[in-house]
């Protein structure tokens, strides 16, 4: 995401990062994100090891149950993301005229349909 990221911003385009707390540290090398916003604390760590294990083991031939599995993870999260992204996007100053959301992020398809912002979903983990 960040390097799609870096295309939009070698193209004129302003780029903000959303993210939960302790997460901005990866923005160290892109340094053409202008904003960052804190969405408060991710998964602990063990969740997310679980979260990384669970997808490079997953099979599509056995079904979407462990893809599921993470999303109910981070689905816990879904009413502080909406809140802080929606906080973004009520005013003029500060809605993004774009969101690219990762794949786990229900909240950003929500902020989509009630304030009509576009929105590019991946998956980054494919």
């Amino acid at each position: 995401m960040l390097e799609l990221g870096r295309i939009l911003s070698r193209r004129g385009h302003t780029i903000e990062f959303a993210t939960h707390n302790g997460y901005e540290i990866w923005l160290k090398e892109y340094q053409f994100v202008k904003k960052i916003h804190l969405m408060g604390p991710p998964p602990n760590a063990a969740e997310l090891r679980a979260h990384s294990e669970r997808m490079r083991l997953w099979d599509i031939t056995q079904g979407f149950k462990e893809p599921f599995i993470s999303r109910k993870l981070f689905d816990a999260s879904w009413p502080r993301v909406y809140q802080c992204l929606k906080t973004l996007v009520e005013y003029d100053a500060t809605k993004p005229d774009m969101i690219v959301s990762d794949y786990y992020v229900d909240a950003t398809k929500d902020i989509h349909f009630e304030f009509k912002v576009p929105l590019a979903v991946v998956w980054p983990q494919f």
